[in-house]
């Protein structure tokens, strides 16, 4: 089901829930969810994520869905941007697209290997092996922002390297571009879901996950909003907020 249709009509179970709790209005609602939430430690990025927040909101929100689901190993958004930077003749262009496309092979070929939806596997891997996910799906995140917005890709690490020197742009370069406090940051977070709701979310069957308000499913809705100042956000802003019907807040 369509978050949209969900709710549109008055009927479903999400609209009945949001008609219920948010009638009186934000204020009680977060009064309420703040009294429940016993989380001790607020995780903030590092002063290197800066203005890649949102990069790295993306990179975050697609770890943490492939962990439900490897139907789609690279996101279809970023394999939209990978062509486009093929579309012009210059050799930046066409040089990005190359690196572009070893990238999803192996992004893909990772994913894959890795099993990250096998549930009976935990959530996590190896911190190595988390943290090369992390720069390739950071990476990833760049290509994504030249689909949505071409101004905004020129001002990228990506674009930026690639157009300083073509020549010697190559795929191991661009994975050496993210900011170690954007690769600790979405290796952070996910360990903070593989101790949290959304593994126990996981380990329910016929549960999934899906993009920051984009569908509701499977008993669950999972929103992961790329933001960058988090704080006084709770753990389950950090990571997804999980809402269930009959509505419930998970067990820590």
């Amino acid at each position: 089901m369509s978050l949209t249709s969900g709710l549109h009509c008055p009927r479903t179970p999400l609209r009945r829930f949001l008609d219920r709790e948010l009638s009186a209005g934000a204020h009680p609602l977060r009064k309420s969810f703040r009294a429940r939430d016993q989380s001790d430690q607020v995780l903030l990025p590092g002063p290197g994520v800066g203005t890649e927040a949102g990069n790295v909101g993306t990179a975050i929100d697609y770890r943490l869905r492939l962990a439900f689901t490897i139907a789609e190993p690279v996101d279809h958004v970023a394999r939209a941007g990978i062509l486009l930077t093929g579309t012009y003749g210059s050799d930046p262009s066409q040089r990005m697209r190359k690196v572009g496309e070893e990238l999803a092979a192996r992004l893909e070929e990772t994913v894959l290997g890795l099993q990250l939806d096998n549930r009976e596997l935990p959530m996590d891997r190896t911190h190595d092996e988390e943290e090369d996910l992390a720069r390739m799906l950071i990476a990833a995140a760049w290509y994504q922002v030249n689909y949505r917005t071409s101004i905004g890709f020129a001002y990228t690490p990506l674009a930026i390297t690639a157009l300083e020197d073509p020549g010697a742009f190559t795929l191991e370069q661009l994975l050496e571009l993210p900011h170690r406090d954007m690769v600790a940051d979405v290796v952070g977070q996910l360990y903070k879901a593989a101790d949290g709701p959304l593994d126990a979310l996981r380990a329910r069957p016929g549960r999934g996950i899906c993009n920051s308000a984009d569908h509701s499913g499977g008993g669950g809705l999972v929103s992961s909003p790329p933001v960058r100042r988090r704080f006084p956000f709770r753990t389950e802003h950090l990571l997804g907020v999980v809402v269930n019907w009959p509505p419930v807040w998970p067990d820590r």
